[in-house]
């Protein structure tokens, strides 16, 4: 048989489509449509009505113009979810791109066609589910590219669920695609499909209305205005079931807002007749008997309601609930823990305690001991608070709280805590302690005194030394998490003191955290050691957690004292033992961020780039230092790629953070990286106007570094410096540059000295005193030879880039590290700007002028050296003569010349022609 062309093939596809849109709309008998369907109404039977058809969940939009239609889309979730509201948005999402989709409407023993043309909506009725599937052949059997919606596949038998779902699986059908909504799991095989990415999964988690849809819904439907609060309590209360809200927020109507919080916190039963006829009569007996002896727990799983309720066919019934669609929800992926509702749960509870509260207490002991032998503390506790076993409850968080400290999930335990009353908590110090633990890492730094408070008012018991010990190290922990390290330093050393009487984990954290308060005080004592007690103790507990953390202190550590590739490879050894840590994954970020800066420094920035692409900045467990390199470093790679308004953004971010979490430091990093993005671009008055509003354009008192300054002052003064030299205060910035490059270099921070060495070298460019400009640039540089650095150098831009020019100029015996450092310097600065350096030409003598004798070739080699900032004897050494010798050049160079200094003597010879 002849084949036709595509283009003849497409044509006759479209007049068979055409013709069958014509039978289905013109020709068949059509009833009635529901006015509510044309309108974007609701046509379920359900005895509460879906929610808000007219609210658009943009977060579940099809994204067609991201990517296309996988084949299978299934939608599953108890009645009430919103279900059909939502695929008749995604009707209106495909009619919008274009598309022609089929929408069948299931009920128990037929099912309702819609078809929705350009011109009219088209129905017609299939009086029996088999007539389903030879319809939907036929359909898409004259179109290319076919989209199905089906409402109510739960109503299907499962042999035709099967083929349904597999016809659209097919390979020859990857055009055409399905649509369907569910409120049970179907049992139909699908394994093979999700691995292939074949099938899209949206469950009740999906459909739960969020806090803010929830405040446009309230507006929308009801005419009502909720606030952040109201929103987040009534969708905490309902879990965002959309049918609830409906019913809640109709509620609020009629009472006010005020009123339904009232008596939403008093216990709402606004659900109850729902639950009773619609879910638990139609139920079989043994079901509905273990849901609500179930109820007495928290978390539903197999061996758990087993030993609660004195059963063996936990299993099979938390499945039967599972398959009847029932308001019970996996908690993760295993299928092996499930939770109810928290309306369902609160009805079923309210129908256990009928029989007496001394049952209901007793099934949900036996569920806490389950938990308990079966070493799940959160689980435990909560059925012990169910019961009111308080010192049960305590206990457990007792046991459990040091361990879920270890793993990042203190904010774990202060919630936990935070249920229990305080005399219990007075009763159960350690309790107390680590709920305010877990609050510090939370940044609730008032719960923290709290709970310590708590811990103190204490009874005199015979661990009292030990308790005070812990309470003193978790006020420790706060004072880092604050940044107050000189606090921290002081409360370390006051812990030192009783060392021995601590386990090893809690010892680590006391060196670790005595070496990072110290070295934010540019105070080294001790350091190697510290360093060493701290890796011994983590090592000795086992305690891989802290180890990370350790690390990741030792890291910034070096940087800080000049080190990069000892930086480096101890944040490299962080990140690769938080990689192995699945129960804390949060920590790998900690590392990361930091290596970035490392990263960024040495000039490997695409692994800088991809570490902080990877990682979230300001994870909510986390410390500060990991922030500052975060968001001053990501700021960075941003403007080196030219996207400005990106790295002022990311500032603001940093910002935001700064000013929520109150810290000082990072603010002040904040500042400093936006002050010098503005004065590298060329924006000095913003950059004047940030510093008149921080306080930074004024004299430099209080800027000179004192005894007890951090390196937050440092940051401070570096920006006075930038500002006062853009402003052409020279003299007073090069008096406080010289100040703070002396502080550095005898706290051994010579990652600040370099710091201050190359703003000193820019401000005396700016005077004109370019001999002591390549001093200062000498000497960072011999710093920078042994510790890695390059961007610092770089990112001080032309100033500094044309005095390395004149550094490589300066001799033609180029074989000393420092040298050979200048050159890597210069070749990374011309792959920065994409253009080659290029030295500058002598001027031309003037004319009329005598022409002095020029210099001959030693000549202008000691002073192109001397001019560079070397000292007489280090030319002498890479000249191969006598000190002397090169002091008696010197003379001879002088007279030509016609001055006696150095500086400024090659601009002179240049000048004149003799060079």
């Amino acid at each position: 048989m002849r084949r036709l062309a595509p283009s003849l093939q497409s044509a006759r596809s479209l007049r068979v489509e055409m013709m069958t849109d014509y039978i289905v709309e013109d020709i068949w008998e059509i009833p009635p449509l529901p006015v509510a369907f044309i309108n974007g109404g609701d046509t379920t039977t359900d005895a509460h009505a879906e929610l808000a058809s007219g609210i658009v969940r943009h977060r579940l939009s099809l994204g067609l113009k991201r990517t296309s239609l996988p084949p299978l889309t299934l939608v599953n979730a108890p009645a009430g979810y919103g279900k059909s509201s939502l695929l008749r948005q995604w009707t209106r999402e495909l009619a919008k791109a274009g598309y022609q989709p089929l929408y069948i409407m299931l009920d128990d023993d037929r099912a309702t066609v819609i078809r929705s043309g350009s011109r009219l909506h088209a129905a017609i009725q299939l009086d029996d589910h088999h007539a389903l599937m030879p319809f939907i052949r036929n359909w898409l059997g004259t179109r290319t590219r076919g989209i199905v919606l089906v409402d109510g596949g739960h109503v299907l038998p499962d042999a035709i669920a099967q083929s349904l779902c597999t016809f659209f699986l097919q390979l020859e059908l990857h055009q055409h695609a399905l649509l369907l909504t569910t409120r049970h799991p179907l049992r139909v095989a699908l394994a093979r499909a999700r691995a292939l990415k074949r099938v899209r999964d949206i469950g009740v988690g999906d459909l739960r209305l969020t806090a803010d849809e929830l405040t446009e819904v309230a507006a929308v439907e009801f005419g009502l205005e909720l606030d952040q609060r109201a929103s987040t309590e009534i969708a905490d209360a309902t879990g965002g079931w959309p049918a609830a809200v409906g019913i809640y927020l109709q509620r609020a109507s009629a009472i006010g807002v005020p009123a339904l919080l009232r008596e939403m916190r008093r216990g709402s039963r606004l659900m109850d007749d729902f639950f009773a006829e619609e879910i638990l009569q139609p139920l079989p007996a043994p079901l509905c008997d273990f849901l609500i002896g179930a109820s007495g727990l928290g978390t539903l799983t197999a061996g758990a309601c087993d030993a609660a309720l004195a059963i063996e066919t936990s299993a099979e019934l938390l499945d039967d609930a599972v398959s009847a669609g029932l308001f019970i929800h996996p908690v993760d992926g295993c299928g092996q823990d499930y939770r109810l509702h928290p309306l369902f749960a609160t009805y079923l509870r309210s129908l256990l305690m009928r029989s007496g509260r001394v049952e209901h207490d007793a099934i949900a002991l036996r569920g806490a001991d389950w938990f308990e032998r079966d070493n799940r503390m959160p689980e435990a506790f909560d059925c012990a608070l169910r019961a009111e076993a308080w010192d049960k409850a305590a206990a457990l968080l007792d046991v459990f709280g040091m361990r879920a400290c270890l793993t990042g999930q203190g904010e774990l335990v202060t919630a936990m805590a935070l249920k229990l009353p305080q005399d219990v908590l007075r009763q159960h110090p350690r309790a107390a302690v680590f709920a305010a633990r877990g609050a510090s890492t939370g940044w609730r730094f008032g719960l923290v005194e709290d709970f310590l408070r708590l811990a103190d008012e204490t009874t005199l018991r015979d661990d009292a030394a030990e308790l005070e010990g812990l309470v003193l190290h978790s006020r420790m922990l706060t004072a880092q998490y604050e940044d107050d390290q000189i606090a921290a330093g002081r409360k370390c050393a006051d812990l030192l003191k009783r060392i021995d009487s601590f386990d090893h984990y809690t010892r680590g954290t006391i060196f670790g955290s005595l070496l990072y308060a110290r070295r934010e005080q540019f105070d080294f004592t001790d350091a190697a050691e510290l360093e060493a007690a701290g890796v011994r103790e983590f090592n000795l507990g086992e305690r891989l957690l802290g180890m990370v953390w350790h690390l990741s202190v030792l890291g910034p550590t070096h940087a800080m004292r000049g080190d990069l590739a000892t930086a480096a490879r101890r944040l490299e050894e962080a990140a690769s033992i938080a990689g192995n840590l699945v129960e804390a994954e949060w920590i790998a970020s900690v590392p990361a961020l930091l290596l970035a800066e490392v990263c960024y420094e040495r000039n490997d920035l695409t692994q800088a780039k991809a570490l902080i692409d990877r990682h979230h900045l300001a994870p909510r467990v986390g410390f500060i230092d990991q922030y500052v390199a975060g968001y001053v470093t990501g700021a960075k790679l941003l403007a080196y790629a030219g996207d400005m308004a990106a790295a002022h953004r990311r500032l603001d971010e940093g910002m935001a953070l700064a000013e929520s979490r109150s810290l000082a430091r990072l603010r002040q990093a904040m500042i400093g990286e936006r002050v010098k993005l503005l004065l590298d671009g060329g924006e000095q008055q913003r950059a004047f106007e940030i510093g008149r509003q921080e306080g930074l354009l004024g004299a430099a008192d209080g800027m000179q570094p004192q005894a007890d300054c951090t390196t937050r002052d440092e940051m401070r003064a570096v920006s006075w410096f930038r500002l006062a030299t853009a402003r052409g205060d020279l003299t007073p910035a090069i008096e406080l540059g010289r100040i703070w490059k002396r502080f550095a270099v005898r706290a051994g921070a010579f990652r600040s000295a370099i710091r201050w060495e190359l703003q000193l070298a820019r401000a005396y460019v700016a005077q004109g005193q370019t001999t002591r400009a390549q001093r200062e640039l000498r000497s960072a540089l011999a710093r920078a030879v042994t510790g890695g650095f390059v961007r610092s150098f770089l990112d001080e831009g032309a100033p500094v880039t044309r005095l390395l020019q004149e550094q490589l100029g300066a001799s033609h015996i180029r074989t000393s590290a420092t040298d050979l450092l200048v050159a890597r310097l210069l070749q990374a600065a011309a792959a920065d700007c994409n253009v080659s350096s290029t030295a500058a030409r002598p001027q031309a003598h003037a004319a009329g002028m005598p022409s002095p004798e020029r210099l001959t070739r030693i000549q202008a080699e000691i002073l192109q050296m001397a001019s560079a900032g070397l000292q007489n004897r280090e030319i002498a050494v890479r000249v191969g003569m006598t000190e002397g010798s090169v002091k008696w050049y010197m003379q001879q160079i002088f007279n030509k010349i016609g001055i006696r200094k150095r500086a400024g003597s090659l601009e002179r010879a240049r000048s004149l022609g003799l060079i």
